[in-house]
């Protein structure tokens, strides 16, 4: 497995994220009948913010967001940026439009789920070290420049 934000390649016999809300399967046509996991989680008023991936997955992921009960798909990178040329849909809602503040709880709940299913920080930081965070995108590359000098 590999996961979709740093490209960390895992046995999902020993690590573990947690498995998407049913109502992602749902809302989001777009991502078929497959499990997922959630890799980062925000939620902003009435709109729900996820990374995913699923579990047979050796590329990208995916980025959701469902707003009430509509749901609309994109690559991770667009959720993680808040920009639509990193493989977000065409055309959004404003009200589902992921800011500053939505990708920023999205970075640090994504250090804090990886560390998590990696069974600490260092087993977190000694794997994602072997894949250089500089291709990271800017929110989620400081953050994790932050998290790694932190305790």
């Amino acid at each position: 497995m590999s996961d979709p934000v740093f490209g960390i390649r895992y046995q999902t016999g020993s690590i573990h994220f947690e498995n998407a809300p049913r109502k992602l399967g749902q809302l989001c046509r777009d991502l078929g009948s497959e499990n997922f996991w959630v890799y980062a989680y925000w939620k902003e008023r009435d709109t729900e913010y996820f990374v995913l991936s699923s579990r047979k997955s050796e590329v990208s992921g995916a980025g959701a967001v469902i707003h009430r009960d509509k749901c609309i798909v994109g690559l991770p990178d667009w959720l993680l940026t808040g920009e639509a040329r990193y493989g977000g849909p065409d055309k959004i809602d404003n009200s589902m439009k992921p800011n500053d503040a939505v990708v920023h709880g999205l970075a640090l709940d994504l250090l804090h789920r990886y560390t998590v299913a990696f069974g600490s920080k260092q087993k977190f930081l000694e794997a994602a070290r072997r894949h250089p965070p500089s291709h990271l995108m800017p929110i989620l590359s400081s953050e994790f420049k932050e998290y790694a000098q932190q305790p």
